[in-house]
């Protein structure tokens, strides 16, 4: 899907704001395929979030991966982690 590739270059390009529009767009259009990836997306900025210091940043996209996909026990070890 066009906005799937296109969020991968925003991501390489360091714009996590476009990133996830363009994953959340994705999603939208084709859910069963690109929710999935909308999920590892929120993990992926909420890690280099935590990993600049940004830790209110970390928790809030660990927090939003964690409602995308509640039944990921991993999901919520990393949001607790966030805010420990």
């Amino acid at each position: 899907l066009h906005c799937f590739q296109i969020a991968a270059a925003a991501l390489g390009l360091e714009r996590e704001e476009e990133y996830l529009a363009r994953l959340e767009e994705a999603a939208r259009l084709d859910e069963k395929t690109y929710a999935p990836a909308l999920v590892a997306g929120c993990t992926t900025v909420a890690v280099r979030r935590a990993e600049t210091g940004d830790l209110a940043g970390a928790v809030s996209f660990f927090e939003r991966a964690t409602s995308l996909a509640p039944e990921n026990a991993s999901l919520h070890l990393d949001l607790a982690d966030a805010l420990a």
